[in-house]
């Protein structure tokens, strides 16, 4: 008799729900995200660092009702020459360890786009742990600072510097005003109203300066850390002055300080206008250098909104007669690909779906986004072969309407 076939039995494989990405909902939502975030990035246990915006939201990819990535978007807006442009920051990406390289955190960094452009939120800054990770999302290099680095005693003494005196909140409306009408403003910077100054200025871990007994001239923002030998260092989180006299007065303020060193993350144009790079004060002799001077880059930058980015520019932009298409390609963001025109027609500017006869530039959203910052100009782009142009004379038009500057984020402002 012949045996029985044993019947097979089918095991099923394990079913995992799509993930979810969404804003976190709940108090588990905000537990769990905050644990991966803390644990990521060695944050404090009470609670994630302030921020330089207006508000915050919390968002998470969630699968299993368990939280396996995150991040935080910082809503902001950012200065641009005469113009305030909306800008959603994102900070704290992290994922779970056990659920990495699943593309969690890429989906949910293509579903936060895409929701900021839904919200009429034109642009978007980051501060990567990896300028080529994020460069498939759209970012690219928006910016560069220079760490600068002395002993205070490589400062001059300047005696203007017993014009500075402490701030107070009744300053706030002064430092507003100073800091948005200051000398060689960046091309892009962080907008900072009288609420965040007088916060700033009431808050007992800064020493705030100023220099000017009527409106302000000149501000100093510090604060006191250790090195890794345990010396005493002065970090400068932000300093500007509008003239050489309370540049000398600011220094010289500095140049007071008892520890081991003064640091301060500058602009280049900051650094040059201070006088530090020629400092006049007395050699003293030996091999070390006088300072140290390192360009680092800084922050991402990325247009989320072609169209309303522009609108937001417009004001500007020069009052003349000139047409420029610009045909941008966005794989992330459709909407963006559709060319649009910028139009010159006397004392206004138009900004108008392109028509196929309009002078034209062709770029990627990550060269666009560098323009629209001011990081370089369109005839330095052209000349790296990074965007096309119909006709040499559109750069000229272009260069007009999108000069390069000095984007800048001052260390205060980062997130």
């Amino acid at each position: 008799m012949a045996s029985a076939t044993a019947p097979s039995v089918v095991i099923p494989e394990t079913f995992h729900p799509f993930p979810e990405i969404r804003d976190a909902c709940s108090e588990r939502d905000r537990e769990q995200a905050w644990h991966l975030q803390r644990t990521a990035f060695g944050l404090p246990e009470d609670g994630p660092p302030s921020h330089p915006g207006s508000a915050e939201d919390l968002r998470v990819v969630v699968r299993d009702g368990r939280v396996v990535s995150c991040l935080t978007l910082i809503h902001a807006r950012l200065r641009m020459g005469c113009v305030e442009v909306s800008m959603g920051g994102v900070r704290h990406v992290a994922t779970h360890p056990d659920e990495q390289n699943q593309g969690y955190a890429s989906s949910l960094l293509r579903d936060t786009l895409q929701g900021l452009r839904r919200r009429r939120v034109l642009t978007s800054v980051l501060f990567p742990f990896s300028f080529r990770y994020y460069r498939k999302f759209g970012y690219e290099l928006g910016g560069n600072h220079c760490h600068f680095w002395c002993r205070p005693s490589c400062i001059p003494a300047y005696s203007e510097r017993r014009e500075c005196r402490p701030a107070g909140a009744a300053d706030a409306p002064a430092l507003a005003r100073f800091y948005r009408n200051r000398p060689a403003a960046p091309s892009c910077s962080m907008v900072r109203e009288e609420r965040r100054w007088a916060a700033l200025c009431s808050d007992a871990q800064l020493q705030v300066l100023v220099h000017g007994a009527g409106e302000v001239d000149g501000y100093a923002l510090t604060t006191e850390a250790r090195d890794s030998y345990g010396g005493r260092v002065l970090r400068v989180l932000d300093m500007a002055a509008g003239s050489s006299r309370a540049w000398r007065a600011l220094l010289g303020h500095l140049s007071q300080f008892s520890g081991e060193s003064v640091e301060w993350d500058a602009s280049t144009t900051d650094l040059a206008a201070s006088g530090l790079l020629r400092s006049p004060a007395p050699l003293r002799e030996g091999y070390k250098p006088r300072g140290i001077a390192t360009v680092r880059p800084m922050f991402q930058f990325r247009v989320v909104d072609l169209e309303g980015a522009l609108r937001a520019r417009a004001a500007s932009f020069p009052a003349d007669r000139y047409r420029l298409a610009l045909r941008v390609r966005d794989e992330l963001i459709d909407e963006n690909s559709l060319p649009v025109a910028v139009c010159g027609v006397g004392d206004r500017v138009e900004i108008r779906p392109a028509r196929p006869s309009d002078p034209y530039l062709e770029m990627d959203i990550r060269v666009f986004s560098q323009l629209f910052c001011g990081y370089m100009a369109p005839s330095d782009a052209a000349s790296q072969d990074l965007l096309r142009c119909s006709s040499p004379a559109v750069l000229e038009i272009a260069d007009q309407l999108f000069p390069a500057g000095e984007p800048f984020i001052s260390e205060l402002d980062r997130f």
